[in-house]
């Protein structure tokens, strides 16, 4: 990203790490659209929207810092809201309630791997 924009490193970390609290607000978004009863289908539509609508507005050379930012805020939301509708239907996929902790764990340690190993994989891909 910064020498996507041309910005500094520094810049692009400060405000990914900023923007990374919107996260709450896709959590807590899933959260009453589940409540409120609306479509398993539109709260996935939603989330990808903003999902690939951020992805491209980041990745897009002439943005301003202003429109990252938004870019970041959406990627983030949608990353929030997925996190949240996958422990929420965590319930729905396992067979029986006892096995639900043991669920829940495993989910956390998937998440952790993939933290552990996203960026290493990324930057082989990438051959950086």
């Amino acid at each position: 990203l910064s020498a996507i924009h041309d910005i500094a490193a520094g810049t692009i970390g400060s405000l990914a790490a900023a923007t990374m609290l919107a996260g709450l607000v896709g959590s807590f978004l899933v959260g009453a659209a589940l409540s409120s009863a609306l479509p398993l289908l539109s709260v996935l539509a939603g989330i990808a929207f903003l999902a690939v609508g951020g992805t491209v507005a980041l990745y897009h050379g002439d943005s301003a810092l202003w429109m990252i930012a938004l870019a970041m805020t959406a990627w983030n939301v949608a990353v929030g809201a997925t996190v949240a509708l996958i422990f929420a239907c965590l319930p729905n996929a396992v067979r029986h309630a006892d096995n639900l902790g043991a669920a829940t764990g495993l989910l956390y340690q998937i998440g952790c791997v993939g933290s552990m190993l996203g960026a290493p994989l990324f930057f082989a891909i990438a051959g950086q």
